[in-house]
């Protein structure tokens, strides 16, 4: 009965709680949905799934020192993969400022575009 419950939470409650925090902050700051911080968010419902279900996991893992360190790994991915996050929204909110406020009289914000179009690549990795 414990491993279904865990089953359960890992693969729907967390990306659902995940899901539905990250759509409350973006209406609560006024900002629309998107795809780099989705997908940003994404990995961290996976990290989030593997930490939950470490055992399942390490079945998957075929290096035995990987293997046995999994659950100290993916809470550094989750570190890294949640900073990901945060930064693309951050970085969506200077694009959005951007067009809807200084298009006439700021200068366009090209390094976090570039940045945030490369930081999912990096997440995958």
């Amino acid at each position: 009965m414990d491993d279904q419950i865990t089953f359960w939470i890992g693969a729907l409650i967390v990306p659902a709680a995940l899901l539905m925090g990250n759509a409350l902050y973006r209406h609560g700051m006024g900002m629309p949905q998107s795809a780099g911080a989705d997908a940003g968010l994404m990995f961290v419902a996976f990290d989030l799934a593997v930490i939950l279900q470490v055992d399942d996991f390490r079945k998957a893992v075929w290096y035995q020192p990987f293997a046995v360190a999994l659950t100290a790994i993916y809470v550094l991915m989750l570190l890294f993969d949640a900073g990901c996050w945060a930064y693309l929204v951050r970085v969506e909110k200077v694009l959005d400022d951007y067009h809807h406020r200084l298009r006439r009289t700021g200068h366009y914000p090209l390094r976090e575009t570039i940045f945030s179009m490369l930081l999912p690549f990096t997440m995958i990795v």
